[in-house]
């Protein structure tokens, strides 16, 4: 199921609701598919509302994860600031390869996953297009197995172009359910004079 949301205040609002710990289910994957400006806050706020519940794992693809702003949101939330964040264990991939490498040795849990950013290392040029294809194929397989014992959420953002759109897609069929964020420009925002 596609829910495209056209306004990110709708999304935000949501998470300060605690509407996402309530949706995510085990057994499910789900995809939130926004530009990159968007993910960097919207996630960050996630990880914080989960870990104010619980564990929460993370792997951070494109470099999203971002301590001080989640420990600012913690801050304003609990007088456990420490032991709250210690719910968030993280590891970082820097290739496509190293992504398909940290889901097959992530062990199945009842704590749930997010996956910061997971295709911006598959949009890697330097490997060839049927490798990255196989890659996500693998690692698609392991967020099946681990959605199996806990919600996996995953979040990418598209660039242009006909080689990674079949990434996307191929992700999206994948995924239980999907949010696409996009931003709306200023209607009332004034051009520059020359």
């Amino acid at each position: 199921m596609n829910t495209t949301l056209s306004l990110l205040e709708t999304f935000e609002d949501d998470l300060r609701h605690g509407f996402l710990n309530r949706s995510l289910d085990s057994g499910k994957s789900y995809l939130i598919l926004a530009p990159r400006s968007v993910m960097r806050k919207s996630l960050n706020t996630i990880l914080a509302q989960i870990a104010l519940v619980g564990a929460v794992q993370v792997l951070d693809g494109g470099n999203l994860f971002d301590f001080y702003t989640i420990a600012r949101i913690l801050r304003a939330r609990t007088f456990q600031l420490e032991e709250t964040l210690a719910h968030i264990q993280i590891a970082r991939a820097f290739t496509c390869y190293q992504v398909c490498t940290a889901l097959a040795q992530t062990p199945s849990s009842p704590v749930p996953l997010v996956i910061m950013d997971m295709l911006a290392t598959f949009y890697d040029e330097n490997v060839a297009l049927p490798e990255r294809q196989s890659l996500l194929q693998k690692s698609i397989r392991e967020v099946q197995r681990l959605s199996s014992q806990a919600p996996v959420l995953i979040s990418t953002s598209a660039i242009p172009g006909d080689e990674t759109s079949k990434l996307v897609v191929r992700l999206k069929e994948a995924c239980s359910q999907v949010w696409q964020l996009e931003t709306i420009p200023d209607p009332l925002a004034q051009m520059a004079l020359l």
